[in-house]
């Protein structure tokens, strides 16, 4: 259990996200599968957003971040679990 906190710990403080206007460099394949995403769920998003009463772009606005910082958390979480398997 303290080896699972201190993976933890130890992931959330070395990870940073890059400090640059150009996202799609910046979030690269990260940003290319949030937009392929939002792409192909835009009928359930339209949807949503009708149901909510707000305009679908708003919505987009609210998960396309979201969307890039869950795939680079992941990523993140998935190597630093791997390095650490490997070490021990």
């Amino acid at each position: 259990m303290k080896r699972t906190l201190i993976l933890l710990a130890t992931l959330f403080v070395s990870f940073t996200i890059p400090v640059t206007d150009n996202y799609k460099q910046a979030f690269g394949s990260d940003y290319t599968w949030a937009v392929n995403w939002l792409e192909q769920n835009k009928a359930v998003i339209q949807k949503n957003a009708d149901q909510c009463n707000i305009p679908a772009k708003e919505l987009k606005a609210i998960i396309f971040p979201e969307l890039i910082r869950y795939n680079t958390a992941f990523d993140a979480i998935e190597i630093s679990s791997l390095k650490y398997l490997y070490v021990s």
